[in-house]
């Protein structure tokens, strides 16, 4: 699985907690990053 994700205009590098738009980084707090993170995890996980 790659380590960075793109959508759209953003970029986020997961293991670095970074996020990106148009390669300008925004500050995220790091319970919004970990948030993304599980909206992401979630996207993988195929419904039962």
């Amino acid at each position: 699985m790659s380590t960075t994700v793109r959508f759209d205009c953003y970029e986020v590098d997961l293991p670095a907690g970074q996020l990106y738009k148009h390669g300008i980084r925004i500050s995220l707090r790091d319970k919004s990053f970990q948030v993304s993170r599980y909206w992401r995890h979630c996207s993988n996980t195929p419904e039962k």
